[in-house]
Order: structure tokens, then C-alpha cells, then sequence
């Protein structure tokens, strides 16, 4: 016997799929990942400066103490929250975009880099904040209306 023949044949399973492995096949699941991931990285870049989600991280950002501690005391995070309901937020997505900041300032990211951005891109954007003038024209009709109301029933008791 020579040592050819007594060294086994070794082969891949699978090597003579058209794939190189059956075990890199791409599966629908895997792309609607990767498509996930495209777009928030798309959405990073539509972030604005006037978007509620950055202007609240930043101030998130500015209010944190201890460095990369990144502690945000009680008061800080309560007058931060009602901060976020005036930009039209919820308390679950203002409490979303300050767990992202302070694990960017754990990590040293800052604020406007994109991976940030793009963390900050899955919280749902803020309501539109409903105006005070809106709701002040809305009452005064309201208030309005109620006295003609009381007016014309008075008229017609007579």
C-alpha cells in the first residue's frame, strides 16, 4: 500500500450545491433583517436638527452627571420628561431616546454620530404638538357658542 491509499478521501457535504454552503443560503428572514437594517441607516440621515428625538437627546445629553457614568438624577430626568411631552413624545419613547444617550455616553459616542443617530431613528417620531393658540381659539368658541346658546333660550322663554 502506498500512502496515498491509505489517506481517506475528505469532501464538504453540500460542496456540490450551487451555493458555496448550505449553510450561508440567505433566508427570507435574513434579508428582512438586512433590509431593516438599511433602512434605519437611511433613517439616520433624515434625522433633522428639528426633529424632536435629536433636540431631546441632546438636552438628555447636556443634563447627564459623572461623565461616562452618564447619571441622570431624578429631577433632571422628571422636568426632562415633561420636556418631551411639550415636543409631542411619550413617556415610553422619552424614556427610549434617554436609555440610548446614556449608553452612548458609556460607550464615548457622541450624540450626532451616526450609529447614535441611527439608534435614536427607531423611536418613534413625536406627535405634533397641539398649539396653545389652537386650543385657545377652540375654547373661546366654544365659550362663545355656549353664551349665544343661553342667550337665544332666554329670548325665546320670554
Amino acid at each position: 500500500m502506498s500512502g496515498e491509499d491509505a489517506t481517506p478521501a475528505l469532501r464538504l457535504i453540500g460542496a456540490d450545491e450551487p451555493s458555496a454552503s448550505r449553510f450561508l443560503r440567505e433566508t427570507p428572514e435574513m434579508r428582512a433583517v438586512a433590509a431593516a437594517n438599511r433602512a434605519s441607516a437611511d433613517a439616520a440621515d433624515a434625522l433633522t436638527d428639528t426633529d424632536a428625538r435629536l433636540l431631546f437627546a441632546r438636552r438628555v445629553s447636556d443634563a447627564l452627571e459623572g461623565g461616562r457614568a452618564a447619571i441622570l438624577p431624578a429631577p433632571r430626568r422628571d422636568n426632562l420628561r415633561k420636556l418631551a411631552v411639550r415636543l409631542g413624545m411619550t413617556d415610553f419613547d422619552a424614556s427610549l431616546v434617554t436609555a440610548i444617550v446614556q449608553d452612548a455616553a458609556r460607550r464615548g459616542e457622541e450624540i450626532e454620530s451616526d450609529p447614535v443617530k441611527g439608534r435614536l431613528s427607531l423611536v418613534r417620531p413625536a406627535r405634533k404638538a397641539v398649539s396653545n393658540d389652537l386650543v385657545m381659539r377652540v375654547a373661546a368658541s366654544l365659550l362663545l357658542g355656549a353664551m349665544l346658546l343661553i342667550a337665544l333660550v332666554r329670548w325665546v322663554v320670554r
